[in-house]
């Protein structure tokens, strides 16, 4: 349940590395892992449902990096990803998926200062995280780039407010498919009026009807 790793070749990949490591706990080691020229760190610890914490990352130097997607999924057990603020994803593309069933996350304010400004697809990104009630440290994202947000937030059940996502930019995305699918704690969805899409993409955000003519009838 913890490790202790010396590469003495140069890495551009970790895809899996740590692929459904159950027991591991404890990365606490892996702050000296030399991540300068990665490029991908899909599945990366997906499936390691007993990680507890992530702070160990938090002076990886991800700048290279351009995929992300499931890195951190089905970590069941973490509560918070604060370990990330000071990650540098801006040559990031692709976040599907990255935190999907991470079923207690809680906080995610450590993405608040991420710069996704080059990403494209966030299919699933917080797909099934049901405890998160939260989201609004991602109301600064510059998601101008954006085209893909498909199940995005579905059955994130306890989130509440999205008054933070009021003022992104979603000119240039195309599928909202199932994007809040499930959130049945969330009632106020007056601040998606602002974000001047199609009625045809509100209706395929997954909301029920009833709920949908507070954006329809402003």
């Amino acid at each position: 349940n913890t490790i202790k790793i010396i590469i003495k070749n140069k890495i551009t990949n970790l895809e899996y590395m740590f692929g459904n490591c159950s027991c591991l706990k404890n990365i606490d080691e892996l702050k000296f892992l030399e991540t300068n020229d990665i490029n991908n760190f899909e599945g990366m610890f997906k499936g390691c449902s007993s990680l507890l914490n992530i702070n160990g990352l938090v002076n990886w130097n991800v700048s290279k990096a351009n995929n992300f997607a499931s890195m951190f999924s089905k970590c069941s057990s973490l509560l918070d990803i604060n370990g990330l603020i000071n990650w540098n994803v801006s040559n990031a593309n692709n976040f599907t998926g990255m935190f999907s069933k991470c079923s207690l996350l809680q906080n995610i304010n450590g993405l608040k200062n991420w710069d996704v400004s080059n990403a494209n697809n966030f299919i699933g990104m917080f797909c099934r995280c049901c405890s998160l009630s939260d989201i609004n440290g991602l109301k600064n994202w510059d998601l101008s780039n954006a085209n893909n947000f498909e199940g995005m937030f579905w059955e994130c059940l306890s989130v509440k407010d999205i008054d933070g996502l009021k003022n992104w930019d979603v000119s240039k995305v195309n599928n909202f498919e199932g994007m809040f699918y499930r959130c049945s704690s969330l009632l106020n969805l007056k601040p998606l009026q602002n974000w001047k899409i199609s009625k045809s993409h509100y209706n395929s955000m997954g909301f029920p009807l009833s709920r949908m003519n507070i954006i329809h009838n402003n």
